[in-house]
């Protein structure tokens, strides 16, 4: 009773901040997404479903920013490029809803499959939820329009990480990660008790990890960059408890290109990390070399060979195969959303590999099952955009701003181009909404760095002074 009273407080205390200032009220749903799949938050309100604190906040912040958004004069100058993608993006993402009602064949086997059972909650979680995710990051590039917001919107992002990190510390207590018992069977308490699942956790906190540590480049004082160097440890160790495998290759992978392309020192600090995380938790080893001639006893082993594919891809191989099988039956237009659900493949994984699957396990498959080869290609071409314009940032040394922006938001994306490939997902959904923070921060600081130079002028708005 005590904890709801404070969310609730703590809540209308924000909801007041953003009638005043909006972009503060942004800031305050970037931290709340650190709490919101918590079993503990309120999901709705007097059964009204949706009805709850995060989107109570989200309209009270919308409605406060169309009041200001004229009076402190922002306009919408997002790259023409950009714009474009998302507005392809968009149709795609309405046209593969649309489909979905039209298929009253794929609507009986979604209700068979006890999925949903009303339109409602189909358009509302597959469209209109969608679309909520995206809204912060929007609203961060078009009101980021000082130093002061900027910072703002850093400390939000990155603290949001940190606080999960906590959340999983306090959910596996690290000094338990060495005891007899799996890192998995550890690993399966953060659903429960930090409402992310395990892998999305794995993924966040892999980007979120060299997000922080960008940070450090805008850092004055030793103490700052100790804070600072302190807390991405910690992110990476929150990280490691999860046993999500696709977040270790991530943050290796980022770590080799940060150190490659911004800081060399970095080439030398990996191989050192990973050998003490390997060397004094074993767990973390075994989990990450299953199906590496692992003898760890799995639901997947089907051989004794030495590399087993099954147990190597978590039994994801299987529905990877069924997935792409379908997918050439329509290549150029996909099956439209939920094609998973809809065309049988679930049903066919249940008699054919005794498991059921909600979704492909892998962003690049469901993307192609669900709107096709132009589909996926026209994502590849807006992630691979931002991974360039991010990367300019990064390379640049003008500012300060520019390295740190530009590496928060790299990583963030990389991290979900990297886990992509054995989960995920490229539609919206809460665990990249600090992804698309990034984006929003890196595209507006990208901006005015464009701006400046075609005037040739420095940047006033990022000035130390």
């Amino acid at each position: 009773m005590i904890r709801y009273t404070v969310l609730w407080l703590v809540i209308m205390w924000l909801c007041v901040i953003s009638w005043k200032d909006w972009y503060k009220g942004v800031c305050g749903l970037i931290l709340l997404m650190a709490f919101l799949e918590r079993p503990d938050m309120p999901h709705s309100i007097l059964g009204i479903q949706g009805l709850n604190p995060w989107n109570i906040l989200l309209i009270i912040t919308i409605c406060s920013w169309m009041l200001h958004k004229s009076q402190e004069g922002l306009n919408w100058d997002m790259p023409k490029g950009i714009n474009f993608l998302l507005i392809v993006q968009f149709l795609i993402l309405t046209f593969g809803v649309l489909r979905i009602f039209f298929d009253s064949a794929g609507m009986e086997e979604i209700r068979s499959l006890q999925q949903f059972t009303t339109n409602t909650g189909l358009w509302n979680n597959y469209y209109l939820n969608t679309i909520k995710w995206l809204i912060p990051g929007l609203l961060l590039f078009h009101g980021c329009n000082s130093r002061p917001r900027l910072m703002m919107a850093l400390f939000s992002l990155l603290a949001m990480y940190l606080i999960l990190s906590i959340l999983v510390f306090k959910a596996i207590p690290p000094w338990k990660i060495i005891d007899v018992d799996s890192l998995t069977k550890h690993a399966l308490k953060l659903d429960n008790r930090v409402g992310y699942h395990r892998v999305d956790l794995s993924a966040m906190l892999a980007g979120a990890s060299w997000a922080i540590f960008s940070a450090i480049n805008l850092a004055r004082q030793n103490w700052q960059r100790a804070g600072l160097f302190l807390a991405s440890g910690m992110v990476l160790l929150g990280q490691a408890l999860t046993g999500g495998r696709a977040g270790y290759m991530a943050w290796c992978l980022l770590g080799l290109v940060f150190g490659l392309f911004r800081w060399r020192k970095i080439l030398i600090l990996i191989p050192l990390v990973v050998f003490l995380l390997l060397t004094f938790i074993p767990q973390i080893r075994d989990r990450a070399l299953v199906g590496f001639a692992s003898t760890e006893e799995t639901g997947y082993t089907e051989s004794s060979q030495e590399l087993d594919v099954k147990t190597l891809t978590a039994g994801r191989d299987g529905i990877w195969h069924l997935a792409l099988d379908k997918f050439w039956e329509a290549p150029w237009i996909g099956h439209g959303r939920l094609a998973l659900l809809r065309t049988g493949i679930t049903r066919e994984a249940i008699d054919e590999l005794g498991e059921g699957f909600g979704h492909p396990h892998n962003a690049y498959i469901e993307q192609l099952l669900d709107n096709g080869i132009p589909g996926l290609l026209i994502i590849l071409l807006f992630y691979l955009t931002l991974v360039s314009k991010s990367f300019s940032l990064l390379r640049d040394t003008t500012y300060p701003l520019h390295v740190t922006v530009g590496g928060v938001a790299l990583a963030l994306i990389m991290a979900q181009l990297i886990t992509s490939l054995t989960a995920q997902s490229f539609y919206p959904r809460q665990g990249v909404v600090g992804m698309w923070c990034a984006i929003g921060l890196m595209l507006r600081v990208y901006v005015e760095r464009e701006k400046a130079r075609r005037a040739d002028k420095t940047i006033l708005i990022w000035d130390n002074r």
